[in-house]
């Protein structure tokens, strides 16, 4: 589900979502999206480092996509 809202940010945020949505191929809403969504992990998650997050958010992202393959141990 999806809503819209207008909220004001600090120019310096809204610049700083451009440039990295830029590199990640984002426009700034989804950076901010995408920067929200780490936060609240981080803080439902707070023994998970950022880049334990990031890498559960795209293995997550592929296996909706169903880019999986069966993991065999030792």
């Amino acid at each position: 589900m999806s809503a819209t809202i207008a909220v004001r940010l600090p120019e310096e945020i809204v610049n700083r979502a451009r440039i990295m949505g830029k590199i990640e191929r984002r426009k700034p809403s989804q950076q901010i999206e995408y920067w929200i969504e780490l936060a609240q992990c981080a803080i439902d998650n707070p023994e998970l480092s950022i880049r334990e997050i990031k890498e559960t958010l795209q293995a997550m992202a592929e296996a909706e996509v169903g880019d999986v393959s069966e993991y065999t141990f030792g």
